[in-house]
């Protein structure tokens, strides 16, 4: 990066934050914003989706670097790897003096890393390597600790980014520096329990019920009619701003999620009498709830509650304003519903090509959950193993290549000897680092599908993800009932759309063994909720079927192996390994030419054939003839002999001698 220093506009910020793929730009926006896109276009970037990430030399040649636009730095995927940590300080710098408020001084000194000024002028942000285990990550303060309209410390190690401005706090140059996170921890608890912020917030100002919000009606005669009928049954569409519809043409926006509570929860106050409890179970029931205050409860009753019973308590000093407020409509707009979604329907024309990629070729999609059933027995387990091996190396399942990547096995229902026996029977797993297991037995153990700690791991590890099985992973939820199943395949698409390469969840076939086909257990929400569905079934001592019951792409995968295992003697000296030789490697679409090959081998018996003599004389494609021929070389149906190739002695038996009429 030094060669860059002559022209280099952030040559101050260090080389371990340049050398990173991490880089974004920014645009100030007129309500404050500062979205993220792709350098040097106007298409947005993501946090979690690193293919809008660059190098720093492409995103600093491609963008533009001002007070309104920049470059930013994205926490996660190498950074996250070298536990890179961003610490926002907003609002502590006086715009006049540009001193520093002292309880921010006190955190820049604590970490004593590379530190600069944020583009507002009123913030700073200070750069540090570090583990961050705590669940708070804001620590917001009372505007007079500070200078503007947002004074507070955030702190972040994943799923973020932060403008770069390079203009560096301290004179001489200061390396991102590796520093114990805990004592940040318990500073940003002390500043926020000295500089709390009064019962009167902003966002009670922003969710004033008697402010006139933007409420439409789209339809004239609309089921909802009312604010707190729409805040408590409508659904979310939007962020900032936040709005909530109900299908019918009503809507109400909200600058947040946090007004849109408030307003609900004063609603909710003013309905109940101020009864706590009664307004925690309306938000609780309502679109609005956010499962971050199921673990919170008493921060939210504290907090939100306790501000709209203030702000109900005001109101009813005036009963005509509460029965106003509580009978509240929305404003009718004249604009038919119909032509407004019309409007917002995407084109076909405009949508981006994304080809059908697949982990394995015709069983496993990338992108989606596959189901694999079968009864107790089948080697279901087994097949998992040998699909788990060949993603971790890309390496080969049924002759099928596989693509690369890590491998993590969430598995509730085998114990530490079944596990620990079959990574040593199954290819090199037992070698493998890429491949990890969390189960019964480990620390910690395998977590709910929903966690949150899952859905940071699929953001930054892009794994592809193997559950054994489907019924040690949805508590409470009946595997009949289609609503709980509906939920569950949600759950597991959150897993994809967080950045998991995909989901193979292992499921059972019915108690009776047939019924349904004998494929799946459970309400038909099961296959129709996952993008393929295998069924392995079990044939003779040591035969193994696979049949792909639902494929994306239309393909029959019926595959017949015959598994050999090891003597018990290399089983105990852990020497030997299951194998599998293929009877059936799935629905051949190269059938005919395999014939047509086959048949022209035959037919010139007498010549010294070579695999180019053989493309040339059935006119086909060169390589696609190689690659049949060799596949029917490994299939042992050719043989590639010194005097040229030539049917094996079994296929000259099959198909008897050539007969020219």
């Amino acid at each position: 990066m030094n060669a860059l220093s002559n022209y280099d506009p952030l040559s101050s910020v260090p080389d371990l934050l340049k050398e990173m793929p991490n880089w974004v730009s920014w645009k100030l926006t007129e309500d404050g914003d500062k979205p993220l896109f792709v350098a040097g276009t106007n298409r947005h970037a993501s946090s979690t989706d690193s293919s809008t990430w660059t190098d720093f030399i492409t995103a600093m040649t491609k963008s533009t670097i001002n007070r309104v636009e920049g470059l930013g730095f994205v926490i996660g995927g190498t950074a996250v790897e070298k536990h890179i940590v961003g610490v926002d300080i907003d609002g502590c710098l006086n715009p006049e003096t540009d001193a520093i408020a002292p309880w921010a001084d006190k955190i820049v000194d604590l970490l004593d890393s590379y530190t600069e000024r944020t583009p507002s002028g009123l913030g700073l942000r200070v750069w540090t390597i570090g583990d961050w285990p705590f669940k708070e990550h804001k620590f917001n303060l009372s505007l007079s600790a500070g200078y503007g309209d947002k004074v507070g410390v955030e702190v972040y190690n994943i799923g973020r980014y932060f403008t770069v401005t390079g203009n560096k706090w301290f004179n001489e140059d200061v390396p991102v520096e590796k520093r114990n996170l805990s004592p940040l921890y318990n500073l940003c608890r002390e500043v926020q329990g000295q500089f709390s912020r009064k019962t009167k917030s902003q966002t009670e100002l922003m969710a004033e019920p008697t402010r006139s919000e933007s409420v439409k009606v789209e339809q004239p005669g609309s089921v909802i009619t009312n604010k707190y009928e729409l805040l408590m049954r409508g659904t979310v569409t939007g962020d900032k701003p936040l709005i909530i519809r109900d299908g019918f043409g009503n809507s109400v926006t909200y600058g947040d999620r946090s007004a849109a509570d408030l307003a609900l929860c004063t609603l909710s106050a003013l309905k109940h009498g101020n009864n706590p409890d009664a307004i925690w179970n309306d938000y609780e029931n309502s679109s609005l709830f956010r499962p971050k205050w199921e673990e919170r409860e008493e921060d939210f009753r504290k907090l939100t509650i306790a501000n709209a019973i203030s702000t109900a308590e005001r109101i009813t000093r005036d009963s005509s304003t509460k029965t106003e407020i509580l009978n509240t409509q929305p404003q009718t707009n004249a604009v038919p519903n119909s032509a407004r979604l019309w409007d917002r329907a995407t084109p076909f024309s405009d949508i981006e090509d994304t080809p059908l990629e697949f982990i394995i070729p015709g069983l496993i999609t990338k992108g989606e959950s596959t189901m694999m059933t079968g009864d107790f027995g089948s080697f279901k387990s087994y097949m998992t193993y040998f699909i788990a091996d060949a993603i971790t190396e890309g390496g080969m399942f049924v002759r099928r290549t596989a693509q690369k990547h890590p491998v993590l096995v969430l598995d509730r229902e085998n114990s530490k000897s079944t596990i620990s026996l079959r990574r040593y029977l199954v290819g090199n797993l037992r070698d493998k680092k890429n491949a990890k297991l969390l189960g019964r037995f480990t620390n910690p153990q395998a977590p709910e599908i929903n966690s949150a700690e899952l859905l940071e791991l699929c953001q930054t590890i892009h794994p592809f993800i193997i559950i054994d099985s489907m019924q040690d992973f949805h508590p409470g939820k009946k595997e009949n009932d289609t609503d709980d199943m509906t939920a569950f395949s949600l759950e597991l698409n959150e897993l994809i759309d967080a950045g998991a390469a995909g989901v193979l969840i292992i499921h059972h076939v019915p108690k009776a063994g047939k019924g349904k086909g004998g494929k799946y257990r459970g309400a038909t929400a099961i296959p129709g909720g996952v993008g393929g569905a295998l069924f392995v079934e079990k044939v003779g001592r040591t035969g193994v079927r696979i049949e792909g019951f639902k494929t994306r792409d239309g393909e029959d995968s019926l595959i017949e192996l015959l598994l050999e295992f090891p003597t018990e003697q290399e089983i105990k000296a852990k020497t030997g390994r299951v194998t599998y030789k293929i009877v059936k490697g799935g629905l051949d679409r190269s059938a005919e030419l395999k014939d047509s090959i086959l048949a022209y081998v035959q037919a010139h018996v007498k010549e010294k054939l070579s695999r180019n003599k053989i493309a040339k004389g059935i006119g086909r494609d060169r390589v696609e003839i190689y690659g049949v021929i060799n596949g029917l070389i490994a299939d042992e149906r050719l043989v590639d002999a010194a005097n040229g190739i030539c049917l094996s002695e079994s296929e000259l038996g099959n198909r008897g001698p050539h007969v020219s009429f």
